[in-house]
């Protein structure tokens, strides 16, 4: 690999490492620099469109900014900008947009505070308008539409500037411009893609980083590598006292109902952005909603091998890629996280246990254990298949019992349904509590170990009132053969969908999938019960502005 010793090596090709790559390359008398992105692209990550509000935020209508971070937040928002004019206007017009914006408060209180910011704010921001009903209307006119007479609304806006970004070209303008800048003034300049750094270690004066591509040498290492970020400050020694807490959230596209950008006042008592609806850059003719806030085990949402899950050794660490429906819970005074194997139809459920707060999950000494294999002989001559299905587990705040929930799909088995199992542990064996390894793919057809698992038994079937299935028998040539048609042909319901569990109010509710249409459209249905063994019916659940077609 090169030889050059980088005066500064940067590691991640998001907004944040490409940003600096051209500032030092723009601004400074640096002899050489370099990059590092592990995708064959950059900013494909958390920079990507899907995964952020495609929004740049100055401060004016963000409500949980202070005059002070506003000013700060201002000029930074600036600089994008004076970044994006100043060059050729084909280039510029695919990374900012120009949409309206404004975030809108609803009743006196929320209306008595956007008065008194505008009163406070209108000074840094001259463009800021204060926008009344009316004005609103014209706006946006579908915020006012429908809305009673005297209910009081007011907002904070402006018409006329850049409000929105494409982070990914604006990471590939970034490099371009870099690029010419290093060129002028001679300067070395490499971006090297699909490029995994493995290792950061310091020797000398100078630090080493170990890629998959062999080794580079600099004096000085920024990594702006999200997440993963701490997990290379951890390998080195530093913020040992730290932990990340990885967030997702989605957005919902509707039909265009909104003209710009309409923010809702921030929830002081959550650190998460405010839900609102804009455009998309990247979808166009469409209004987006959200964002949704998810914790999930994963430093990449859409990267399942992204978990961190330590040191596990072989074979399991080869097959974290194969991982899906994590589900994190409380478990004998740790954090523990469960998740089912791809590899042959979900052959098993298994556990990681963190003593760190989340930051690691497992080691070679706490490898993953057992929670429940797919086809089980609970004892001589009966056998229970599939209870893997989309299996939810959650522990009772009120008897301190784990819970197993799973959903018997008609295509696994005759009788369609949702099995359940009580125990002491999120473990498989009763042997003392001790962890159970994971069977291996392609082993034994049925597990017939001794089990702590217990009272198993199918809470109810397919035909459970209430239950929501819209798809038929003759409908689809893979659905003709299944059993448990209703006289009008409608299938009995499939819980073939990850299932979800939650103690509230003294009742235990269960979440499941609802296929309410002929084919295509998914949704949700809820049923509770107070002793686990008489259920209420099923029932869509209800999102207030949302109708399904």
């Amino acid at each position: 690999m090169s030889s050059t010793t980088y005066d500064v090596l940067i590691v991640g090709g998001g907004v944040s490492g490409t940003a600096l790559l051209y500032e030092l390359a723009r601004y400074t008398d640096l002899k050489s620099v370099g990059l590092v992105e592990k995708y064959d692209h950059v900013a494909i990550v958390n920079s990507h469109g899907r995964n952020n509000s495609q929004t740049i935020h100055c401060g004016d209508i963000e409500t949980n900014y202070t005059v002070e971070k506003a000013r700060v937040t201002k000029r930074t928002a600036g600089m994008v900008v004076n970044f994006s004019t100043k060059l050729a206007a084909e280039k510029r017009d695919h990374i900012v947009y120009k949409y309206p914006k404004m975030v809108l408060a609803v009743g006196a209180k929320e209306c008595q505070f956007l008065r008194k910011r505008f009163d406070t704010f209108k000074e840094l921001f001259p463009n800021l308008k204060l926008l009344e009903r009316d004005d609103i209307a014209v706006q946006e006119p579908k915020v006012v539409e429908g809305r009673r007479p005297d209910e009081e609304i007011v907002a904070l806006g402006s018409t006329d500037e850049y409000t929105a970004v494409n982070y990914t070209t604006l990471s590939e303008a970034f490099v371009s411009e870099g690029e010419k800048a290093a060129a002028d003034k001679g300067m070395n300049f490499d971006v090297r893609l699909s490029t995994a750094v493995e290792d950061i270690r310091k020797e000398g004066d100078v630090y080493k980083v170990k890629t998959d591509k062999g080794e580079l040498t600099a004096r000085y290492v920024v990594v702006s590598a999200g997440g993963h970020s701490l997990l290379f400050a951890h390998k080195m020694g530093y913020g040992l006292d730290k932990s990340c807490l990885p967030m997702a959230g989605s957005f919902y596209f509707t039909p265009k109902v909104l003209n710009g950008k309409v923010y809702t006042i921030q929830n002081e008592n959550l650190p998460f952005a405010a839900v609102h609806g804009d455009p998309d850059v990247l979808v166009e003719g469409k209004t987006r909603f959200g964002p949704t806030a998810l914790m999930l085990p994963l430093l990449e949402r859409y990267n399942v091998s992204s978990v961190h899950v330590g040191l596990l050794g072989e074979p399991h660490a080869a097959t974290v890629g194969q991982w899906r429906y994590f589900t994190a819970f409380n478990c004998e005074e740790a954090l523990c996280l469960a998740f089912m194997n791809r590899a042959k139809r979900e052959e098993w459920v298994g556990s990681l246990v963190s003593h760190d707060g989340g930051r690691s999950f497992g080691s070679r000494d706490a490898p993953p254990t057992l929670v429940l294999p797919a086809h089980w002989e609970l004892e001589p001559g009966r056998r229970l298949d599939w209870m893997t299905a989309n299996l939810a587990i959650m522990r009772s705040e009120s008897s301190g019992a784990f819970m197993l929930f799973g959903g018997l799909s008609q295509a696994d088995v005759k009788t369609p349904g949702v099995v359940f199992a009580q125990g002491r542990s999120h473990r498989f064996s009763a042997r003392g509590l001790a962890p159970t390894p994971l069977p291996g793919v392609g082993g034994t057809p049925y597990y017939n170990q001794p089990s702590q698992w217990r009272v198993v038994r199918t809470l109810f079937d397919g035909r459970h009132p209430g239950c929501v299935e819209g798809r038929r028998a003759d409908h689809d040539v893979g659905l003709s053969k299944l059993l448990n048609a209703t006289p009008d042909g409608r299938l009995a319901c499939e819980f073939d969908g990850r299932l979800s569990a939650v103690e509230f109010s003294g009742r235990t509710w269960l979440y499941a999938r609802a296929n309410p249409a002929l084919s295509g459209q998914r949704f949700v249905q809820v049923t509770s019960s107070a002793d686990l063994h008489k259920w209420a019916p099923f029932k869509l659940l209800r999102v207030d502005g949302y109708r399904m077609e």
